[in-house]
């Protein structure tokens, strides 16, 4: 009598676990088919030295409030930019984080990369709307290379790309002048070829190395 009340109970417990792991695996299928949206954000430059936090605090609140994925690109700190904002993203609750490093380390490079992985990685497949992060400076040349990544690795595909601009104190004006030129560079396909600029707030990049544009 008392084992086969013990062998109820424990086939009770079976069956309820074995339901909670059909329900998380039928839920996980069911996010991963109906992923329409996504966060984008691109690590900022560091102030007075410090990593700074204003793109990422956009980027959580953002992706809390809508429940989507956040993928964070563009590091010029070695990756260790990438593993703090990561690390943030997920303690803050937002478990579908995606961290992409490039040692490029610059906007045209990370677009490229992130584009990438939105037409060959499967779970993103069916996304649509893409919420673009940044410093409202550096938008203008960050959407035009986003778009650009995405029309060259998913030609044909439409997606509503919303543009976050974080506000941010005005940077130097040689800043200014440079995301500009990029823009119009970029526009004439000339980017890349008319010298090269100095590097905004990237610590890892040594002053005798210059790369075009932040």
């Amino acid at each position: 009598m008392y084992c086969g009340a013990t062998c109820i109970r424990l086939w009770c417990l079976v069956c309820d676990l074995f339901s909670q792991i059909l329900h998380h695996y039928l839920d996980g299928r069911t996010r991963r088919w109906e992923m329409k949206q996504i966060v984008v954000m691109l690590c900022g430059p560091h102030e007075n030295g410090e990593v700074c936090n204003r793109r990422i605090d956009e980027a959580i609140y953002l992706a809390m409030s809508e429940g989507i994925p956040l993928i964070i690109a563009g590091d010029g700190n070695f990756g260790e930019d990438i593993k703090y904002f990561t690390d943030r993203a997920r303690m803050d609750g937002i478990h579908h984080t995606v961290g992409l490093y490039n040692q490029r380390a610059n906007t045209l490079s990370d677009s490229t990369m992130v584009a990438e992985v939105l037409s060959k990685h499967g779970e993103f497949t069916d996304v649509s709307t893409i919420h673009l992060v940044t410093d409202w400076w550096h938008m203008p040349r960050a959407s035009l290379f986003f778009t650009s990544a995405m029309q060259l690795k998913k030609p044909g595909f439409v997606f509503d790309l919303k543009l976050v601009n974080v506000s941010a104190p005005k940077p130097p004006k040689w800043v200014i002048d440079s995301e500009y030129n990029g823009v119009q560079d970029f526009l004439r396909g000339k980017y890349g070829f008319n010298g090269r600029a100095l590097i905004y707030g990237k610590p890892s990049n040594d002053s005798s190395i210059k790369f075009n544009y932040a």
